[in-house]
């Protein structure tokens, strides 16, 4: 061991990385190509030292998990199984021994095991995650007999059946997303291990492989089960993850993957993001960063779901026919043929009003899915302006339950974004403040989710004056337009109140919602930060405070409205900004602020309280669909 010179290696090793650096720096070379490279540089300096003991050869040198993957990163732990004779003697062990203390001596980071054959079954028979490390084995040296029986017990399918296997990794994907937020779209994410990371591109790929007995995604393809833009695109995906971890640990000279603000920052410098049109730089990469996460996750989705299908044992499954476009099969909605989306592109919303109407079911078959994304191009400026659209989307919003979660499908898989302009152009945006956890789009969706929950009994010690208000709200479908609405003029400059108001207005309008509910809508998006900076900045103990905050609000209904609005935004602006004291100013608000505007509402005379009745008659009409030339023969 001793007769090859360590500072040599060390040397060879520092001179791998500093080329990979410059490389990378100069954005010349293909970031799959570096990764590459570098793992082989580093699989020269393993072999050197371990031809240095003949005896080893009695064994076999493998790379597993990401370094067998051919996926080494600079600071990456260097993951390797030396396979040894079942009759392993006192030298072969010795040899083991010294071998691993070697590459520690060279500062390598390696990570090691030292199993015969059935050891390594065994304990990969019991443990997924041992089992899908060696999955991703690559031979190096030693004795090729050893891998290649090892191959053999292991892709055989008996350790781990098909399904087994697919289910312990989604598992253990559901656990993880757990442990990270379930989301991706927080301010510091971590690359690898939140949703739409590496780790659930590296869980597609394993599933695929294991089911299909291929050696990489790419024999998968050739099977004709993914397609050309969905492998194209999943490439696409992994290789800027790359490109952003290895920026990271370059930087960091560690190994690292949750982005931190300040890396985010030179991250973009260095891939030569500039500021631009009122975007920041750091804006511009995690936009990118973002949306490809989104990508990630949609494609997991969908893929996983393929392949339970595949999977599945169902022989008679249970099929219900919903109309002539959709039909639930064993609890899964599809199309009733390949051509609904383009004969009837209003299907495309339709779809998610039938799962909110149908909560038993699970999800939408991967076909179905596929044929959404094929065809969201469909949803145009005639889609939207279509009364029949606007009845569904408006039919969603009214749905008792199930709402947020379509919602969260339709912005998944592009839907939202093209059904609402204005929502797209925030997907994937962050908000670079001392509040905003989450993406404007995520952000979004969490804020409806919050108020779909006020009115849940579940909810109701958390929040029990939202659950009590929510219980009287009539159209809750009023703060929900004003939710999605509220942010979504953020990056466009100007008054993001404002600016989204007038979006607000517009669609208010195309889907005929009567003229006091948009009134009240583009106020609440307009004035949505009242009641948060009344609360927090000024003395609302002082009643020229109170009076003022009720001259703006006006009403109770207005009142009702904030108050919701106000909560559900700040509990969706940070998992913990919502406090005992942010609560108790904004109950204390509201309650100051009610009791105001029934005192006022005493002092009214009869002409006022017969005009309030008449307004709320005239408001009813308007919801039954009368028409304005039919409201003109009404004498209000």
């Amino acid at each position: 061991m001793t007769s090859v010179s360590p500072k040599k290696l060390r040397s060879r090793i520092t001179a791998a990385r500093l080329a990979l650096k410059k490389a990378h720096a100069e954005q010349s070379t293909p970031i799959q190509t570096l990764i590459t490279d570098y793992t082989q540089a580093i699989d020269n300096i393993i072999l050197d030292v371990w031809r240095l003991s003949p005896i080893l050869e009695k064994c076999a040198l493998i790379a597993v998990g990401g370094y067998g993957r051919t996926e080494l990163f600079p600071y990456s732990d260097i993951d390797i199984l030396v396979l040894t004779p079942n009759e392993s003697s006192k030298k072969i062990e010795t040899a083991c021994e010294k071998f691993i203390q070697a590459l520690w001596d060279l500062q390598l980071e390696i990570g090691h095991s030292i199993r015969t054959i059935e050891q390594c079954v065994s304990l990969a028979r019991d443990d997924v995650t041992i089992m899908t490390s060696i999955l991703d084995k690559r031979y190096l040296a030693g004795d090729k007999a050893l891998d290649e029986t090892l191959t053999e017990r292991i892709n055989n399918h008996q350790l781990w059946g098909r399904k087994q296997f697919f289910e312990a990794k989604c598992q253990e994907q559901k656990q993880r997303y757990q442990k990270y937020g379930d989301s991706g779209f927080n301010l510091q994410p971590d690359i690898k291990h939140c949703p739409g990371g590496l780790r659930d591109i590296q869980t597609i790929t394993w599933v695929l492989q294991y089911h299909f007995q291929a050696t990489d995604i790419a024999a998968v393809y050739q099977t004709g089960f993914i397609n050309e833009e969905e492998y194209t695109a999943l490439n696409a995906c992994k290789y800027f993850l790359w490109q952003m971890t290895l920026s990271l640990q370059l930087m960091s000279q560690r190994t690292k993957t949750r982005l931190l603000f300040d890396h985010q920052i030179s991250i973009a410098e260095q891939q030569q993001f500039t500021d631009k049109d009122g975007v920041l730089a750091i804006e511009q990469l995690m936009k990118k960063y973002y949306r490809t996460v989104r990508r990630v996750s949609q494609l997991a989705d969908m893929l996983l779901q393929l392949l339970s299908e595949a999977l599945s044992t169902t022989t008679n499954p249970e099929i219900e026919v919903l109309n002539d476009r959709f039909t639930i099969t064993d609890n899964l909605i599809e199309i009733s043929h390949t051509d609904v989306f383009t004969e009837h592109p209003s299907a495309l919303l339709e779809l998610f009003v039938l799962l909110a109407q149908h909560p038993r079911v699970k999800g939408i078959k991967a076909a179905t899915i596929r044929a959404v994304k094929k065809n969201v191009f469909l949803i145009d400026e005639k889609f939207r302006r279509d009364p029949a659209n606007t009845k569904l989307f408006m039919e969603l919003l009214r749905q008792p339950t199930n709402v947020t979660e379509q919602l969260q499908r339709m912005s998944l898989n592009g839907l939202l974004g093209q059904y609402i302009p204005a929502y797209a152009h925030v997907t994937g945006q962050m908000q670079y403040d001392l509040f905003h956890h989450y993406t404007v789009d995520q952000h979004t969706i969490y804020i409806v989710r919050n108020l779909r929950r006020f009115s849940l009994p579940t909810y109701h010690s958390e929040f029990p004056l939202c659950y009590d208000i929510m219980q009287t709200v009539s159209k809750p479908e009023i703060i929900y337009i004003a939710a999605i609405f509220h942010d979504l003029a953020k990056g466009r400059g100007g008054n993001h109140s404002l600016l989204g108001a007038q979006d607000a207005k517009h669609f208010c309008h195309l889907h005929q919602i009567n003229e006091n509910d948009t009134d009240d809508i583009v106020w609440l998006i307009e004035n949505h930060l009242l009641m948060s900076m009344t609360a927090q900045r000024e003395d609302i103990h002082e009643p020229d405070t109170i009076t003022r905050f009720t001259e703006k609000v006006d009403n109770s209904r207005r009142l009702e409205y904030i108050y919701l609005l106000t909560v559900a935004d700040i509990c969706a602006t940070n998992p913990t900004l919502w406090n005992s004291w942010r609560d108790s100013l904004l109950r204390d608000l509201y309650l100051s602020t009610k009791q105001l505007l029934q005192k006022q509402n005493k002092t009214l005379n009869n002409d006022e309280i017969i005009k309030s009745k008449q307004h709320q008659a005239k408001e009813r009409l308007l919801d039954l669909g009368y028409k304005a030339t039919q409201l003109s023969l009404i004498h209000i």
